[in-house]
């Protein structure tokens, strides 16, 4: 079935310093949404300007990042920024095959509240959103979607810094930690149940991910476990007998003391 594109019709309460809405149709599937801020606004007027987007269903958001960091998102999968735009992706089009991709489209038959917040900074100039939708009519329920967390990490001391508050409920695909600077964060170690399932060294990180047709960003450690973009290769976290792993733990090795911040991918229902 052909996809179409569609206009997303008039957002409210756009001003500086305001959250302003959209409530989109659930009477179709979507592929990608693609917002237009001001026109034609630069990279840095949008970076500055949208200081967080919320892709709502039911009222719970399943989805957050700021517009800088939905760009370093889109721009590791080879996105280049195009004036003006703000594009979120739910299939994903750097998948294999179109099989993959398709699978993470997000169908509406099951949901009848649809909505998209931007944030828009007090000191933003004239602010104005529209823009469209790329959909099909496929009728498919919204499961087994890509949802986005932000997490902040507080640094005090270079060396290890531990994590291992995540949630254990869903697939988890990549992990994107923004640091202050480059090269603040020099390895990540990985381990499930004392089993490790990732170590990697940044520029090690960096040329695994460049053989792969990844762009890494700067000032980004990217932690991808899907590194053969085949939706399966997520990391699992609960065992063949349906429970929980016990243990999920991530160590950081860090240069400096600067705290940054996780954007996690994970895959599973809505919440």
């Amino acid at each position: 079935m052909p996809r179409r594109k569609v206009d997303l019709g008039s957002f409210n309460s756009v001003g500086a310093g305001q959250t302003a809405t959209i409530s989109l149709p659930t009477d179709r599937r979507y592929h990608a949404v693609f917002i237009n801020y001001k026109t034609n606004a630069n990279q840095a007027t949008i970076e500055a300007d949208i200081t967080e987007i919320r892709v709502k269903v039911g009222g719970k958001t399943q989805r957050v990042y700021s517009a800088k960091e939905l760009n370093i998102i889109n721009g590791l999968n080879g996105y280049s920024f195009r004036a003006g735009y703000i594009p979120i992706f739910f299939s994903e089009p750097w998948r294999r095959n179109q099989l993959q991709e398709d699978l993470l489209a997000w169908g509406m038959a099951n949901i009848n509240d649809f909505q998209i917040e931007v944030v828009i900074d007090s000191a933003a100039v004239s602010p104005t959103l529209g823009g469209f939708a790329i959909v099909d009519n496929v009728e498919q329920n919204l499961e087994n979607i890509i949802k986005v967390r932000r997490q902040g990490v507080g640094v005090t001391a270079t060396g290890i810094v531990t994590v291992h508050t995540l949630t254990k409920q869903d697939i988890y695909h990549r992990i994107h930690c923004i640091e202050a600077a480059a090269g603040d964060i020099k390895s990540v170690d990985i381990t499930i149940d004392s089993f490790d399932v990732y170590k990697q060294k940044d520029a090690e990180n960096d040329a695994v991910l460049d053989m792969r047709g990844f762009v890494p960003q700067a000032s980004v450690f990217h932690v991808v476990f899907d590194e053969t973009q085949r939706v399966e290769d997520g990391l699992p976290l609960i065992k063949p007998n349906g429970k929980a792993v016990s243990e999920f733990r991530l160590d950081f090795d860090m240069s400096t003391t600067n705290d940054f911040t996780m954007l996690i991918e994970t895959r599973g229902n809505p919440d």
